[in-house]
């Protein structure tokens, strides 16, 4: 694997890798250390020509509701259905659960309730517990604050723009990326270079955390 490292003590990121013979990228792996469970971050790789030029970083795909903020982890994407996500009361006395479909590209999230069935998750709660949750791939981060209750909702992330990203891998909490099954095409003449490209600066300093994108080809 070629590693590229994008915290710490090494940048490396900020030079573009020169492509000298034609191959496939093959998977992306995010690996490192952080103390912050706090922090999120999407680390993408970039394909481009001219190595003196900064890639075109592209955005992602995301949705608002009830003062959150919910930013979609599929960067650059695999499809045209963006993700829908469900905030949902199934009855009382339930605890605040995620699951995801990765077939219709759903995030079903169930709110807290008590015993009289009435939800009780607040926004920060939603938001804190998303943070160390390590099983959610189809959205990387939810951002907001406030105490208020939230409602029940269906929701579906809008826009986004690829730019030159050819793949991505995001980290959060304890949780770190992993994607396969990309197989881009890769010829002499393309340079490579790795960018955080989205994170929670508030979260982030060399001393809390190293991370590197590595991948095959």
């Amino acid at each position: 694997p070629i590693y590229m490292y994008l915290f710490g003590q090494v940048r490396s990121n900020d030079l573009p890798f020169a492509i000298g013979q034609s191959g496939r990228l093959r998977e992306l792996t995010c690996g490192g250390r952080q103390n912050d469970v706090n922090a999120n971050a999407i680390f993408a790789l970039y394909r481009i020509t001219d190595p003196s030029t900064n890639p075109n970083l592209g955005s992602l795909p995301e949705v608002s509701n009830q003062n959150l903020t919910y930013i979609e982890s599929d960067f650059p994407y695999t499809g045209s259905t963006r993700v829908t996500i469900n905030l949902v009361n199934n009855g009382a006395s339930l605890p605040l659960v995620f699951s995801e479909d990765l077939t219709t590209k759903t995030v079903t999230i169930q709110l807290a309730t008590n015993a009289g069935g009435n939800v009780t998750t607040t926004r920060a709660q939603l938001r804190d517990a998303f943070r160390l949750n390590t099983d959610i791939t189809l959205i990387y981060a939810i951002n907001g604050t406030g105490g208020a209750t939230l409602n029940t909702a269906s929701i579906q992330t809008t826009g986004g723009s690829v730019g030159d990203a050819i793949g991505a891998v995001f980290m959060r909490a304890k949780a770190f990326g992993f994607r396969d099954g990309y197989e881009v095409d890769l010829t002499p003449g393309d340079f490579l270079v790795g960018r955080a490209f989205n994170q929670n600066v508030n979260s982030f300093s060399p001393s809390s955390l190293t991370a590197s994108i590595s991948f095959d080809i």
